[in-house]
């Protein structure tokens, strides 16, 4: 957000791997950059609030096919990836925080050969020699710790994009049942670069700014267009929305530079009734 805008709150994601850490308080999430035909393994954990505390601050039309469940729902999706259905992160594969319930949707599924040890840590990728007992497949100096399981812990997921697909800008986000444009609207979406290292280094090579390869990544901006609108001053704001009573008073008090969902609520109509 430009640092003119007023404070508004939002939702995102955050590398926990590196020395980059929530704490940086970017918008939007890291943009992974990752090459044609190399693999990535995503980690993925929901740290939400629990409880109360994970609902949403906009507006929630609970009565929404599949918004009845908790609003600290999430989950990962790359939008125009080539995925296995199990990484896709589809609409009933998602996570609660740790602590709450339902824990998980009903379609989730972990990646097969992405290994948790007995206290919950990720088992390192296979580093040295070749093994038989390798974990994932490829080279480790050993096999796999006793108590490893497949299964992410609770709160957590993990997901495999196979990168088998041309150069492009897509971007994840998001993909929970029922609550998707609410949690894409309210930050939590990023971008994600593939890139194809022939392309790049043909670019290279005829002098275009902006190859990943040679790492020229002073002159590559990613472009993402998000369209929203803020509440410009609570006087401006007409509390005739009764899913604003769920938000702190009643009815529900909009403050300076928070996020505004545009939406008009109709009910649902049978095409083949005169009286809809």
């Amino acid at each position: 957000m430009h640092a003119s805008l007023p404070p508004t709150k939002l939702r995102g994601y955050c590398q926990l791997a590196t020395a980059v850490t929530c704490t940086g308080q970017s918008y939007l999430g890291p943009v992974i950059v990752a090459a044609k035909d190399r693999p990535v393994r995503v980690l993925f954990k929901n740290l939400l609030p629990t409880g109360a505390g994970g609902n949403l601050f906009i507006p929630v039309d609970s009565t929404y096919m599949g918004a009845d469940g908790p609003d600290n729902r999430a989950t990962l999706h790359l939008h125009g990836g080539a995925t296995p259905w199990i990484s896709d992160g589809t609409p009933h594969q998602w996570t609660t925080p740790i602590g709450d319930v339902p824990m998980k949707g009903t379609s989730t599924q972990s990646v097969p050969d992405m290994y948790f040890d007995a206290s919950g840590n990720i088992v390192p990728y296979c580093t040295a020699s070749l093994n038989t007992n390798c974990y994932p497949n490829g080279t480790s100096t050993g096999t796999l710790p006793n108590g490893a399981t497949n299964n992410a812990p609770a709160g957590e997921m993990t997901f495999y994009w196979t990168n088998q697909q041309g150069g492009r800008l897509m971007f994840y986000h998001d993909h929970a049942y029922g609550i998707t444009r609410l949690n894409v609207y309210v930050g939590e979406a990023a971008g994600y670069l593939l890139y194809d290292p022939a392309e790049e280094t043909a670019l290279a090579n005829a002098g275009a700014p902006g190859s990943v390869v040679p790492n020229d990544l002073a002159h590559l901006i990613p472009l993402v267009i998000q369209d929203k609108t803020f509440v410009p001053s609570p006087a401006q704001i007409g509390m005739t929305d009764p899913t604003w009573a769920a938000f702190g008073t009643t009815p529900g008090t909009a403050n300076t530079g928070d996020l505004w969902f545009p939406h008009v609520y109709m009910p649902n109509q049978n095409p083949n009734d005169p009286l809809g």
